[in-house]
Formats: C-alpha cells, sequence, structure tokens
C-alpha cells in the first residue's frame, strides 16, 4: 500500500466570504488565456464554517476545505475532504484517477471521472475570485499536526491567511467583514492578472520557474501595485 504521496507543506490558504448570489463574476482576459492563481499550491475553504459542496436536500457529501496544486495550464491536483452523511473521508484527484485514503493509506482507487471536472469548476470559480474581489490577511487561531512527506512530524499554525470578501476590487470603502471577532487587515492593489497565454502550437513556453518545457502555452505571473503588492509574492507558508 502507498502512502500519501504529496508534500502539502508549502500551502497559500485562501478564505472566501460565502456567496449571497452563486453567479461567478467573470473577469474580462484575451480570447485563449487561463486564469491562474498567484500560487501553485493554494487551499480554498469559506468563512463561518460554511461547507464548499452540499447536496441541497441531505446536507451530506460536504467538503470543507480543497487543496490545488497546479501541475500546468488548467491542470490541477486536488486533496479534499468529504462527509458522506456522518462518515469523514479523505480524496484525492486529477484528470486520471480518483483516490480514497485512510489512515495515510489507499483505501480504493478509481478513474475520476466527472469528479475532477466537477472541482477544477469549482477551484476556478474560486480563482476569479481571488482576482476581482477585495483582500485582506488574517491570522487564524488553532494549530494543526501532521507528517510531512519524508515521515516527520510537523505542527502548522496558520498564519498570513488571505481573505477574499464579496465587495469588488473597485467599489470604494471598507469590505464587510465576516468572520467574526477576527480582524481582517484590509489591502489595497491592483494587478495584471497571472494566466497562461497561448502562443504557437508547436513552441514551448515558460512554466512558473521560467523554464520552456509548456508546450503552446506560456505562464505569465501576475504584477501587483498598491498596499497589497508585497504579501502576494509567492513564499513558503510555515
Amino acid at each position: 500500500m502507498r502512502s500519501l504521496p504529496r508534500d502539502y507543506t508549502d500551502i497559500q490558504p485562501y478564505i472566501f466570504s460565502p456567496e449571497t448570489d452563486l453567479a461567478p463574476e467573470h473577469l474580462s482576459l484575451d480570447d485563449g488565456d487561463i486564469l491562474a492563481s498567484p500560487f501553485a499550491k493554494f487551499s480554498i475553504e469559506l468563512s463561518n464554517d460554511k461547507p464548499l459542496t452540499s447536496d441541497e436536500v441531505s446536507n451530506s457529501f460536504r467538503t470543507m476545505c480543497l487543496y490545488c496544486e497546479e501541475r500546468g495550464p488548467d491542470d490541477y491536483f486536488f486533496a479534499f475532504d468529504m462527509y458522506l452523511g456522518e462518515r469523514y473521508q479523505i480524496f484525492t484527484v486529477d484528470s486520471d484517477r480518483l483516490t480514497a485514503w485512510q489512515d495515510g493509506k489507499i483505501l480504493r482507487e478509481q478513474s475520476s471521472g466527472d469528479v475532477y471536472l466537477q472541482y477544477r469548476t469549482l477551484a476556478k470559480h474560486y480563482i476569479e475570485r481571488m482576482h476581482s474581489r477585495k483582500f485582506g490577511l488574517v491570522n487564524r487561531a488553532g494549530k494543526a499536526k501532521f507528517k510531512d512527506s519524508a515521515g516527520r512530524k510537523q505542527q502548522y499554525i496558520p498564519k498570513d491567511v488571505i481573505y477574499c470578501s464579496q465587495t469588488p476590487k473597485k467599489s470604494k470603502g471598507e469590505p464587510v467583514q465576516s468572520l467574526g471577532r477576527e480582524r481582517v487587515r484590509w489591502l489595497e492593489s491592483w494587478s495584471v492578472t497571472a494566466h497562461w497565454r497561448p502562443i504557437s502550437p508547436d513552441s514551448l513556453g515558460k512554466d512558473r520557474a521560467g523554464e520552456r518545457v509548456v508546450k503552446g502555452r506560456t505562464f505569465v505571473g501576475e504584477y501587483y501595485k498598491g498596499k497589497g503588492r508585497a504579501f502576494l509574492r509567492a513564499r513558503v507558508v510555515k
């Protein structure tokens, strides 16, 4: 039995304010561009303990947190928790395979089917919100213990979590805060959106590291101005 193969230590956590309407705000990009997160590894969850997914009738099939790791243009590896009724389960999924885990070991594997497409659509919706809404930093209370890819025991204390509100970036005034007693340090910035730009189909474009290994597309990093430019640089979250 294989153990969980990923290193989850370098993650930028995002918390989103729950939406009152379900219609996503789509950004205006050039034809063929693919929107991208400023960070290759990031997690998505909602404030106030709201689930990202839920069966509307029975409130089962709840995902509370989604881990996303970009592997290429519009290509991801996902890890997510799932409450199947009252039973808790961890899953990983990519474009080929869906895997269920228990105590760090594989419980079962199958073709990813529509599951990968559903979670990719979910991630892309929140990536749009990363770029279109006002944001700030919040340090969450609590800590969690885990083992890294080498099997070493680690402790995770969430700091500098990025909080995205419902308020559009272009609107004036402070966003409505919905994190209870936790203080959000609101930051102002404007940017050129990170994306994967199409190039000649036979040409090799650059990946996030600047190496020409991606066929048909090249990565264009996000460029920030204003007070928010420093904190959105990719970094290790310890």
